[in-house]
């Protein structure tokens, strides 16, 4: 199940940091190269836990906006299962069995569109709907319209 987008990731990564390692090992002295593979290695190191920062916070806020009503649960349990999707999964244990299969399937639910909030973005793009979702890792390039005689 993870090993399609694993296989994507490794590739993009590679696709990327090769030409980037590259480029900077390319530009530096022989007697500095070691300070550019430091550079190399420290953009790299920042970039990742960069992207991993804001994407883990927009999965996060649109996980704790998004976890529908649960009939049943209590003010004080909504807000233990608004923390993480983790201590909606611990709360579970303790609620009634009907309960806590609404509670898991919310939970789910808001965890799903905060994953697909954190991969996917919506983009302007000239197909027939105003919008269309593609992969956040994706560049639009708009086509060159051809005039017909």
């Amino acid at each position: 199940m993870l090993l399609v987008p694993l296989l994507g990731a490794g590739y993009g990564a590679g696709v990327v940091m090769t030409p980037g390692a590259d480029s900077i090992m390319s530009a530096a002295r022989p007697q500095r190269s070691g300070e550019a593979a430091a550079v190399q290695e420290m953009s790299f190191e920042l970039g990742a836990g960069l992207g991993v920062a804001v994407l883990g916070t927009v999965l996060a806020a649109v996980y704790r906006t998004g976890l529908p009503a649960v009939a049943g649960l209590g003010p004080g349990q909504r807000a233990i299962a608004e923390d993480s999707f983790a201590a909606a999964e611990d709360l579970v244990t303790h609620l009634p069995p009907s309960t806590a299969d609404a509670v898991r399937h919310a939970a789910r639910q808001a965890y799903d569109r905060g994953f697909t909030a954190a991969a996917v973005k919506p983009r302007r793009s000239a197909s027939s709907s105003p919008r269309s979702w593609q992969p956040s890792c994706c560049v639009h390039v708009p086509r060159k319209r051809v005039a017909t005689d």
